[in-house]
């Protein structure tokens, strides 16, 4: 859960608009060296997304945000693609499934050591609904790759995927305020009057705070 305060310093008795909103900040996937040595993604392959491209240039991570493709829950599907001949290429490919901002180890697709990667997978039944993050990693020579360590050469093409026919989560927030004397307005405004603390309940398992400061 990210929260904000706008604005996070106010005058006394003046209003603080406070927001929430559910998910992460990607990790960027470093490499010290990246494409220089012509360790590189030619094309990746799925659905509607069939993306062929050059090299990037520092920090060798691109996402394309305007390229997705539909997905569904419970079915099979194929990501293909090339990698351009530096050496021993290695490829692995994630799926952010539950929307966390994070590739999670069970949310990795596959892994092949091929100028010519095809690797299946299927949609599980509890991925969430909605728009996620596909991340497509390059690492030369090395097995086991990690979506976010740094690496030396390589390169890392981020994707957007629509999920549908899995589970919709229906979040609810909860504002209380630290210390009590504040208003907690319906439309969770806080008119403050205090420094005030704001923890925010995301279901029963998320619970972060946000801070308005009052000044004189």
């Amino acid at each position: 859960v990210i929260t904000s305060a706008n604005p996070s310093t106010v005058c006394q008795g003046s209003n603080a608009q406070l927001n929430a909103s559910v998910g992460g900040t990607y990790c960027t996937a470093a490499y010290t060296s990246g494409t220089t040595l012509s360790d590189y993604i030619t094309n990746v392959t799925l659905g509607s997304i069939n993306n062929s491209t050059g090299a990037s240039g520092s920090p060798y991570n691109t996402y394309y945000s305007a390229l997705n493709t539909n997905l569904v829950a419970g079915s099979s599907y194929t990501v293909t693609g090339t990698i351009n001949n530096g050496g021993t290429e290695d490829v692995a490919i994630w799926i952010d499934y539950n929307h966390s901002g994070t590739f999670d180890a069970s949310e990795k697709l596959g892994e092949q050591q091929t100028l010519s990667f095809s690797i299946g997978f299927t949609v599980p039944p509890t991925a969430l609904n909605g728009t996620t993050r596909m991340r497509v990693r390059n690492v030369y020579a090395t097995t086991s790759i990690d979506p976010c360590n740094s690496y030396t050469w390589g390169e890392v093409e981020d994707y957007n995927v629509v999920i549908s026919g899995g589970v919709t989560l229906s979040y609810t927030y909860s504002w209380t305020e630290t210390p009590v004397g504040s208003t907690l307005n319906t439309n969770n405004t806080a008119s403050v009057t205090a420094s005030v603390a704001v923890t925010v309940t995301v279901g029963s398992t998320v619970a972060v705070v946000v801070t308005v400061t009052v000044g004189s």
